[in-house]
This record gives C-alpha cells, sequence and structure tokens, in this order.
C-alpha cells in the first residue's frame, strides 16, 4: 500500500518540521495552543491504533511504560475533556485516582465541575495498573490486570467514558 507509506511519510515530515512551540490551532479544550500538541496526539494515536494491528495479525505488542504514561496523562487532560464537550456529557460528580505501578504515575480526578479537573483531591476510587494497561483501558481496550480499590462503582462510571 504505498499511499499508506506516502501518507506517513508525509505526516511525519510535517510534524517534523514544526516548531513545537509555535502557536497553531487545535480541537482540543486546554491552553496554549501550540504545535506540539499536533505532535504528541498524533504519536499516541499511533501507538494505540498500532498496538491494535499488532494484536489482530497474532503479535504480543507492548508500548514503552514512560510512552505510555504520557499517554495516560494525554487521556486525562487532553482527551477526555474534548470527548465529553464534543457529546455533550459530563463526568461523574466523584473524584477518581489513578496510580501507575511501573512508573510511579499518578492522577487524580475531580468530575465535580463537569468536567475533569486533574489535580490533588482525596479520591473516592483508585485505579492501579502498569502504565500500558491504563493507556490501553481508558481507550475501550480490554485490560483485568487493573486493580480497583475503593468504591468499584466510581471506577466503573469513569471508565465507562473511554473511547475506542
Amino acid at each position: 500500500m504505498p499511499w499508506l507509506r506516502e501518507g506517513s511519510d508525509a505526516l511525519l515530515a510535517a510534524l517534523t518540521a514544526l516548531d513545537p512551540d509555535a502557536p497553531t490551532w487545535h480541537p482540543f479544550p486546554v491552553e496554549p495552543k501550540r504545535a506540539g500538541m499536533w505532535r504528541r496526539r498524533q504519536a499516541q494515536e499511533a501507538s494505540v491504533h498500532r498496538w491494535d494491528a499488532q494484536r489482530a495479525i497474532g503479535m504480543t505488542p507492548s508500548i514503552d511504560p514512560a510512552f505510555a504514561e504520557d499517554g495516560v496523562d494525554e487521556y486525562w487532560t487532553v482527551m477526555l475533556p474534548r470527548m465529553l464537550l464534543r457529546q455533550q456529557r459530563a463526568t461523574p460528580p466523584t473524584r477518581l485516582a489513578i496510580t501507575l505501578t511501573d512508573t510511579g504515575g499518578r492522577w487524580t480526578v475531580d468530575g465535580s465541575s463537569g468536567l475533569p479537573v486533574v489535580g490533588p483531591v482525596d479520591a473516592d476510587a483508585v485505579l492501579e495498573a502498569d502504565a500500558e494497561t491504563m493507556l490501553l483501558r481508558l481507550w475501550g481496550r480490554p485490560a483485568d490486570e487493573i486493580v480497583v480499590h475503593g468504591d468499584e462503582r466510581v471506577a466503573a462510571e469513569w471508565l465507562a467514558l473511554g473511547g475506542a
């Protein structure tokens, strides 16, 4: 499929040529609107779809833990707010903590405002898994290895927001 290779080469060239600090448009409800957002978004998007494709043909794919941690952060701080605004949905009015067992990453998300706000608050439930497992589960992939501490209903409500 030469068109696929040509398209990916063109995208890579365009993203490489961008000054990450240059102002840009993007549809995400976060500031500042800088071009580096596109590099991050495209890299994260490609990593999950690569994982899907490799798994579909019987391979055992993996995502680097530090990269997966960045994907978990992007999910909570960029992508989930956009999905909720587009779908005109609100977050559960609860607080969820996320802990990555392999990288030490930690987020606490408060939905009481109607949008996820990341910050230091007490949590009603805690999700715990390695970075790759958490990233894939947030994007709707099956993951039995996530441990829930606290209110399982709260965890289930937050996980139900995830996309595919």
